[in-house]
């Protein structure tokens, strides 16, 4: 469902929210689509809280699994990150718009990692809205553990609720550390998971 200029998406669900998913590596469009769809009818079966209206935001992942395609899709991710912050501003234009549910998958979190830091240095002189409230789940993050905790100084701007998930048997996680030489911050690292002491953020441990 894409956001429209009248609301008209968000009034047909009676909806306040979106749901925004982000899609990883070895995804093409239409089964970041599937997963979109299916990711808010999963969260929305209990009825606990309004997901709000999907929206997938997909960049050109390659669909295959090789070394090529891994690296293929980290500079094509990287090359998202602009358009997915432009997004997010046409998102939070929309004065119908009161929560913003972020999903990010996989190597997603790199588009979101950096897409968020760009939005979110002058989110304050830019938009500033008190009344709009986000909330980030990070999962299986394929970034750099460094490179996310540098970020998040300027992520305290949104004043988001982040929970990351993480486990110590993701093997996609693993092969990216041995290729990018570097801890992602999805992996627990053995009992050692990325923990931030800030009541805004929580680590899952989904090992198990």
């Amino acid at each position: 469902i894409a956001i429209d200029d009248d609301g008209a998406a968000l009034a047909g669900r009676q909806s306040d929210s979106v749901l925004l998913f982000v899609h990883g590596f070895n995804t093409p469009f239409d089964d970041a689509l599937i997963r979109s769809a299916q990711l808010s009818v999963d969260l929305s079966r209990r009825g606990i809280f309004d997901v709000g209206v999907p929206v997938l935001f997909s960049w050109p992942s390659a669909g295959k699994v090789s070394l090529e395609d891994y690296r293929g899709d980290q500079d094509r991710s990287l090359g998202a990150a602009p358009y997915l912050e432009q997004f997010l501003d046409v998102i939070t234009e929309q004065p119908q718009v009161k929560r913003i549910n972020i999903v990010a998958h996989s190597m997603g979190n790199r588009i979101l990692t950096e897409a968020l830091e760009a939005y979110a240095s002058d989110y304050l002189e830019r938009h500033g809205r008190e009344d709009l409230e986000f909330r980030i789940i990070l999962v299986a993050a394929d970034v750099d553990r460094d490179i996310f905790e540098a970020t998040t100084g300027v992520l305290d701007n949104l004043e988001a609720n982040v929970t990351i998930y993480t486990s110590d048997a993701d093997r996609a996680l693993h092969v990216s550390e041995i290729i990018n030489s570097k801890l992602r911050l999805g992996d627990t690292n053995g009992d050692k998971p990325f923990i931030r002491a800030n009541p805004y953020y929580e680590t899952v441990d989904a090992t198990g």
